[in-house]
């Protein structure tokens, strides 16, 4: 496994908090917490773990700091990504909020397209897409 760390603008930190918090926020305000269940979760219901219930943790948030991350951007190869993680941290407390990577293929027919230097200009290759929804989210204070 490899981990990359991208470099974020501000505006788009900001972007993406605005687009995640409220859908999460909505999301615990409307679901029952339950602890997780193997065989699955039901509908309305959102389940939790606690730090012990999962092994290797504390490795695998080893791979995704420090001197295990990869900032060179030349070296991503998106087709192979199969999740990403937003670190966010606020007064001494972080969390971490994982998504399932979903690829974003070229139109099967068709042309993605942004304006550059007052031309429209194509979007080649392929692209992140990033929504609201979140799979897990792991706190600091378990950790």
């Amino acid at each position: 496994m490899q981990s990359f760390q991208l470099q974020v603008s501000n505006e788009v930190q900001k972007d993406i908090i605005e687009i995640i918090f409220p859908y999460v926020e909505q999301q615990l305000e409307n679901s029952t917490i339950v602890e997780h269940n193997p065989v699955g979760v039901a509908d309305g219901e959102i389940e939790y773990l606690m730090k012990n219930d999962i092994e290797q943790i504390t490795t695998f948030l080893q791979s995704i700091e420090g001197d295990a991350v990869y900032k060179d951007m030349s070296l991503l190869e998106i087709s192979k990504i199969g999740f990403y993680c937003f670190k966010i941290s606020h007064n001494d407390k972080t969390i971490y909020m994982f998504r399932q990577f979903s690829k974003m293929k070229k139109l099967r027919r068709g042309y993605i397209a942004r304006f550059f230097n007052n031309e429209l200009a194509a979007m080649d290759g392929d692209f992140l897409g990033i929504d609201e929804t979140t799979d897990i989210i792991l706190q600091s204070i378990y950790l």
